[in-house]
């Protein structure tokens, strides 16, 4: 039985990116006012990671969409109005987002000059209890908070709307206290409460998981103008993690922490907190995301009308390898005082941009203006968590040195057996990974077997995965013109260089599997 080391930890890119999954419950809550004379425009943005993804949305009888979408594409659904929550307490309309391979969804609402867009969680990622959030201080919203009433729409108490993600079980979500409440939410069915700064901190549960939104109709943004402003709640953490706030958003700010029920204004540029914490200035609602919770590749698509931005915040000896798409980011980049991280707030064009990085995590933002100096956004679409030179890769490359030694065809056999195979240096940065692996391996490793062999019959070396050979890292004195080593290892050569050697293709060696990583259409 064969013993294997893996080099890298194959982990499936889904399951660690919380915005990626295959099915998702959503609402559109009320832009401005139910009954604005002009008509509200809400969409999904869904962005699908394989070929062939075949996506159904639903809400009951009132609304269906289907459509079968490409690796990297994006497609908007445009949804009913009828769809968007009026005053009522509860109500039917939920759409539900099915897929059968994994997606992201972001919702876009606009009506006039109020425009949000919010980045859903994925049904299994959602959870039992969120903290509320304390309620912003937004002047003639709710401040002074002797104005505040229900009945005039700007001057309304903020709200959080409530989602039963099951589509068979009731489901009783509560907060204890004083101006806490209980409710219980039949299948597919959505609550809006309105909440007091008294119960900030406090935990809202269910006896289920559920999708829930924190936000107001129309806040005050600028002058006397009001439009909607809301943000996904999510989860608290178990520990204290690590957030920091791109200068890009610091001015006319307050920081949120539902966890403590504090709401501050910037002191400093970090935050440690178990989170969530969320940034809130005039037609903003952002939820930050903390150190665990950085990329490496993230989607985004700009919205028309508006200016279009990403927030991009990266190690500082990692910035000359960001990419918007296909070319590295041409932007200057400034440090986030007191941090190892810098930042830079990039235009984009019109259209579908995945931003990606060679070598690190990072943190990414969708930002947009259609008011002067009032922001719409939310965190991009986190698609991968394993950085890689060829692009955003959403399952990562797969190496493994096994311990058992065999000839060099017996090698191909026990890579193919584990639907791997004997690694092909095609390029020097794949080399150049490799040979590092091998150089921290914890075993002395000095002969290993790769993909290269000389032919019989041509007498040209050539790879098995049939790539050109297009460069050659050969110690010296290899290869030569002994016919009877027409087969290839990494070798070390001495302490601190690793090189090609040719060997007997009959002699025993430990082979080099590999699998190339799957990368995301771009």
């Amino acid at each position: 039985m064969l013993v294997r080391l893996l080099l890298l930890l194959l982990l499936a890119a889904s399951s660690e990116c919380q915005s990626v999954g295959k099915e998702f419950v959503a609402v559109f809550l009320e832009n401005i006012a139910y009954y604005h004379p002009s008509s509200s425009n809400n969409y999904f943005r869904i962005i699908a990671l394989h070929n062939d993804t075949q996506v159904d949305l639903k809400a009951d009888s009132m609304f269906s969409d289907s459509g079968k979408l490409a690796s990297g594409e994006i497609r908007e659904f445009y949804v009913n109005p009828e769809l968007e929550l009026d005053k009522s307490q509860t109500s039917l309309k939920v759409v539900t987002i099915m897929a059968d391979k994994n997606i992201s969804v972001e919702i876009l609402s606009y009506r006039n000059s109020s425009v949000q867009t919010a980045l859903l969680l994925p049904k299994d990622q959602l959870a039992q209890e969120y903290h509320l959030p304390p309620i912003p201080e937004i002047q003639r919203t709710t401040v002074p908070e002797a104005d505040v009433t229900n009945a005039v729409t700007e001057r309304s108490r903020f709200k959080v709307i409530l989602v039963n993600a099951d589509q068979n079980q009731d489901n009783i979500i509560a907060v204890n206290g004083t101006a806490g409440f209980s409710i219980t939410l039949k299948p597919k069915e959505v609550a809006q409460e309105w909440v007091e700064d008294s119960i900030a901190g406090k935990v809202i549960s269910g006896t289920a998981p559920f999708l829930a939104l924190f936000g107001h109709p129309c806040a005050i943004y600028a002058n006397c103008t009001c439009g909607l402003l809301f943000t996904p709640m999510l989860p608290t953490k178990p520990t204290d993690a690590i957030y920091i706030i791109p200068p890009a958003f610091s001015a006319d700010i307050q920081v949120l922490m539902p966890s403590k029920g504090k709401r501050e204004t910037l002191s400093s540029m970090r935050v440690n907190d178990p989170g969530p914490v969320v940034l809130q200035r005039p037609g903003l609602l952002l939820n930050l995301i903390s150190e665990d919770d950085f990329g490496s590749c993230f989607a985004v698509h700009t919205v028309s009308d508006t200016q279009n931005w990403v927030v991009v915040m990266v190690p500082s000896d990692s910035t000359g390898h960001v990419h918007i798409n296909t070319a590295i980011a041409d932007t200057t980049w400034s440090a986030v005082s007191d941090t190892k991280y810098s930042w830079a707030k990039i235009h984009l064009d019109p259209g579908k941009h995945i931003v990606w990085h060679e070598s690190a995590l990072m943190a990414v933002w969708f930002i947009g203006e259609k008011v002067q100096s009032t922001m719409f956004g939310n965190p991009a679409a986190r698609l991968s968590i394993f950085p890689d030179y060829r692009g955003c890769v959403l399952s990562p490359e797969h190496v493994e040195i096994l311990t058992q030694q065999s000839s060099w065809q017996e090698s191909i056999q026990a890579c193919r057996n584990l639907s791997l195979d004997l690694i092909s240096l095609t390029d020097p940065t794949l080399q150049s990974n490799i040979y590092q692996k091998i150089q921290n391996h914890k075993d002395n490793l000095t002969d290993l077997w790769m993909g290269l062999r000389k032919s019989s019959y041509s007498g040209e070396w050539y790879w098995i995965s049939e790539e050109p050979l297009q460069h050659v890292d050969w110690a010296y004195g290899s290869p030569d013109e002994d016919d009877m080593r027409h087969c290839a290892r990494i070798s070390r050569t001495d302490p601190q260089r690793l090189s090609w050697t040719h060997h007997d293709c009959c002699s025993e060696a430990r082979p080099v599997c590999y699998r190339h990583p799957t990368l995301l259409t771009i």
